[in-house]
């Protein structure tokens, strides 16, 4: 009976995480081609966010699954972007804020680690089974370090997103920049919150395998939160780009 409920789990996991994938992929593609009088950068930069939670939610659902596992091959495709999410949704937020917003040839520096990383994932595609393994084993962007790095990037640049929000927000004269912003404020206040406790799943597995050499990702409840965690932000993300397509934000 305890196996069935177990099955069942992976399978209700499994099938959350999918949907919010196409979510993602359906309104990033919703985002990109629409117009809008914000910045001409503003469109590129959420679909790019959705487009990149959504192509690591499919990394993390073949881990999940064991697929991955299974075929190396696939665990190294250049689908993971977690350094990627924090620039993106920084820029996006400051493209809202500032009509007239572009970015500069200065703010490439806030890529360089998610451009180091989708090189690594590339380049791996051209070696062997062999050294991939001990990439993994011994590379700093892999394992409890890289993700030490990317839950602290994001939390670090949704704080600033939130400042930069609330230091606009009493600055708007126009209606509909003052609904924006609100709305902006509102995006990214539920994020962090959902980012925290993404966060705090990853963190506790962390903590508790370095002090008592427990893996919680091998407790199946654990492991389908953690995981149906992250997929509540790709939620959360879609919801507001469905929100602002429909809204003609």
């Amino acid at each position: 009976m305890f196996e069935i409920l177990i099955e069942i789990l992976r399978w209700v996991t499994a099938i959350g995480m999918s949907i919010a994938i196409i979510f993602g992929f359906t309104t990033s593609m919703l985002v990109f081609i629409r117009k809008t009088p914000a910045a001409p950068s503003s469109n590129y930069l959420f679909a790019a966010l959705l487009v990149t939670f959504a192509l690591t939610g499919t990394h993390q659902l073949w881990s999940y699954w064991g697929i991955s596992g299974r075929h190396l091959r696939l665990y190294y495709l250049p689908i993971n972007y977690t350094f990627a999410f924090a620039p993106l949704l920084f820029f996006y937020v400051k493209s809202r804020l500032y009509p007239q917003f572009e970015l500069h040839r200065n703010d490439l520096k806030h890529f360089i680690l998610p451009i180091a990383q989708a090189a690594l994932y590339v380049s791996l595609e051209f070696q062997t089974a062999a050294y991939k393994t001990d990439f993994y084993l011994f590379n700093p962007l892999y394992g409890n370090f890289g993700k030490f790095i990317w839950l602290t990037i994001f939390g670090l640049y949704l704080y600033f997103a939130y400042r930069y929000i609330l230091h606009e927000r009493h600055k708007k004269a126009n209606r509909r920049q003052i609904f924006i912003t609100g709305w902006l404020k509102r995006m990214v206040k539920i994020l962090f919150i959902l980012y925290a406790v993404h966060a705090s799943f990853l963190m506790s597995n962390i903590f508790w395998y370095k002090m008592f050499e427990i893996d919680l990702n091998q407790k199946a409840l654990f492991s389908s939160l953690t995981e149906l965690s992250f997929s509540a932000m790709l939620y959360w993300l879609s919801l507001n780009a469905f929100f602002a397509w429909r809204r003609h934000l």
